[in-house]
């Protein structure tokens, strides 16, 4: 919980003490290389029977992975799949800092020998969306596939880091050098399942309850559950990781339900792929627009409020070292990250954003926002517009409850909201106000 509290406690102090997955725009999937194999009778009866199923998915090839989750699995007679970023050098210096350091190849040899699945999780753990060159692109997606095969390893699937599958560009080239890739959008795949899936991100907020709803959902639906886990600590130092507690305690969800451990290629070999890979822009027939975290590189993103005479520069609050730089705050709205919680999204997308701006700043009439009034942010000739639907008065630590309700029932509903957050009452700033949008899209 130390990230979590951390984070809440920044917002408080530095915002208000008087001075606090998700879809990108996909191109629509095009006929799958692969032969669709169509699903017979007998087995849509047996995966009834089944009550469904679910994979353990591990990310960044960790350390404690190999001296923790590998040992607890295989106690049990299960395997998992295991997302190995190829650049072991830079992985290293990427996630030692964070606590944990990676595995050897050996160590890797070792669990695929045991019968866990390999994919690539790119060559430097780079955000995708942040790279502007094609030969870039290539050598985090297809080399860092390369590397792997010529170490024998067999790779079908890419796991996007940090969630993000960037621009067509890169989500061409998964398309066409991998038979399935995985992002961090929640949800539960069907059976038979599409090539691009769904997760459940296991936080270190995660607890029994939320585990057994996702299993229950599973189970209802003869589903397929994947659980992306990363670092498995006693001491966790960010919200992407557990501690060996909480990890046992989805082993023993997991043992005490009716779902079967799969490996991916396991549903994909049996069941063969859904055949109407249809993305959601394609199913919706409206291209969304994304305003996402590069977006902010060249400072011309503007919130817009009309009713209350608001017009300025919107600034990204992200992390330096251990704590979120809360800088640009003094002087202009700012938006935190979706890289900060697995509770945010980049505005635009499923689930929610989150803009913060002093009372006596932009934020001063914000209490007059009123039901189905509009605002916007812009970037140059992009426009996201939102309606607002409603608006609540919390305490501070009743802030971050609001917010993971919003982040899940927008992507439980293929919604993009935004909370605008400021102090109140005026001049005391005791509690919070938040104010909800929802795109217009989405409103009609």
């Amino acid at each position: 919980m130390k990230g979590l509290k951390r984070f809440l406690l920044v917002i408080g102090l530095l915002l208000f003490a008087g001075v606090a997955t998700h879809f990108y725009f996909f191109p629509p999937e095009r006929e799958v290389k692969d032969e669709v194999r169509e699903t017979n009778e007998e087995e849509l009866i047996e995966e009834e029977e089944s009550g469904g199923y679910v994979t353990f998915w591990f990310d960044d090839g960790l350390l404690s992975t190999y001296e923790v989750a590998y040992p607890a699995l295989e106690e049990r007679g299960w395997e998992g799949a295991l997302a190995i970023v190829a650049g072991r050098e830079i992985a290293l210096e990427k996630f030692e800092p964070e606590g944990d350091s990676i595995m050897s190849w050996d160590q890797v040899r070792e669990l695929e020998e045991k019968g866990w699945e390999i994919s690539s999780h790119s060559m430097t753990h780079t955000n995708l969306s942040e790279v502007r060159d094609n030969d870039s692109l290539k050598k985090e997606i297809i080399t860092s596939k390369e590397i792997l095969e010529e170490k024998d390893f067999e790779v079908n699937s890419f796991v996007f880091p940090y969630g993000d599958p960037g621009n067509e560009v890169v989500y061409d080239l998964v398309m066409e050098n991998y038979s399935y890739w995985r992002l961090t959008t929640s949800g539960v795949n069907s059976v038979p399942s599409t090539k691009r899936l769904e997760t459940l991100f296991l936080t270190e907020c995660a607890d029994r309850e939320e585990i057994d709803k996702w299993i229950e959902k599973t189970e209802e639906k003869s589903g397929w559950l994947i659980i992306v886990l990363h670092s498995i600590l006693e001491e966790p130092i960010g919200w992407w990781q557990q501690t060996p507690e909480q990890f046992n305690m989805v082993l023993e969800a997991v043992e005490e339900s009716s779902l079967e451990i799969v490996l991916p290629k396991d549903i994909f070999e049996k069941y063969g792929y859904k055949e109407d890979c249809l993305s959601n822009v394609e199913i919706n027939e409206v291209p969304r627009t994304v305003i996402s975290e590069s977006d902010f590189n060249d400072n011309q993103v503007e919130i817009v409020i009309p009713s209350i005479n608001v017009r300025t520069s919107l600034k990204l609050a992200f992390s330096e070292g251990e704590e979120i730089d809360f800088s640009y705050l003094d002087d202009h709205p700012v938006m935190i990250s979706e890289n900060e919680s697995p509770f945010l999204s980049s505005l635009g997308e499923y689930g929610t954003g989150l803009i913060l701006c002093h009372r006596n700043l932009f934020f001063r009439e914000l209490d007059k926002l009123e039901k189905e009034e509009e605002f916007m942010i812009v970037k140059n000739d992009r426009e996201i517009v939102y309606e607002v639907f409603d608006s609540i008065e919390v305490a501070p630590d009743d802030v971050w409850e609001q917010v993971k309700e919003i982040h899940e029932k927008g992507l439980s509903a293929e919604e993009s909201n935004v909370i605008l957050m400021t102090c109140t009452p005026y001049g005391l700033g005791w509690d919070r106000l938040l104010v909800f949008g929802r795109t217009v899209e989405n409103m009609n």
